[in-house]
């Protein structure tokens, strides 16, 4: 009489719509309004759909900056705003088998455009320690665009048009918000400024 036996069965499941892999965007060829991203798929799908949000929204969900289908697999999308950052997500769309899992975020900051001159900022849309777009300051104290409290000399700074401070017209310096234990320097860096078209530069 045969003893007991037992049987191990194992069953693996082929994936029916295989995620996009290999998501990246190329920072070489990012510009002030551009970016282009890249990804593999697998050959069950028909097409890839790409959405591109705003860092921190959630992708496929109606809130997209710009979305398409792609049978490719790189993707430019243009029309972006400078200095911003966006992310992006992509899934495959397999026909009658639904779409794939979602797959990102791949996240990447537009570039600032070159300012051609005459180029003036004013500093009126900057506000605390919040630098103006494609400004960045830099160092071991911060760049401050408004008075915020300060007991120290900056709080009665006037900006060289005659703007009092409280007006939020220019940046200034306070030496109480050094960052670093051995403050030293501070730098305020514009955005990169096309001079050819006049004639004596001069700031």
């Amino acid at each position: 009489v045969p003893g007991p036996w037992t049987a191990v069965v194992t069953q693996c499941t082929e994936e029916v719509c295989p995620a996009p892999v290999d998501l990246a965007i190329d920072e070489d060829v990012t510009a002030d309004t551009s970016l282009t991203f890249t990804f593999a798929t697998e050959n069950n799908s028909t097409s890839t759909d790409w959405e591109v949000v705003l860092c921190g929204d959630a992708p496929f969900a109606g809130n997209d900056v710009d979305a398409g289908s792609s049978t490719g697999t790189s993707v430019t999308v243009t029309g972006l705003n400078e200095q911003t950052c966006y992310e992006v997500y992509v899934r495959n769309n397999c026909d009658t088998d639904g779409f794939s899992a979602i797959v990102g975020p791949a996240a990447e900051t537009t570039l600032c455009s070159i300012k051609v001159a005459p180029y003036a900022e004013d500093f009126t849309t900057a506000s605390g320690f919040t630098d103006p777009e494609c400004f960045t300051s830099e160092g071991d104290y911060r760049y401050e665009y408004n008075p915020v409290g300060s007991s120290n000399g900056a709080q009665t700074a006037v900006d060289h048009s005659g703007v009092v401070a409280g007006n939020n017209g220019f940046a200034y310096v306070d030496g109480s918000d050094f960052i670093s234990d051995t403050p030293g320097a501070s730098f305020l860096i514009s955005p990169e400024v096309d001079v050819d078209g006049l004639e004596f530069p001069a700031l």
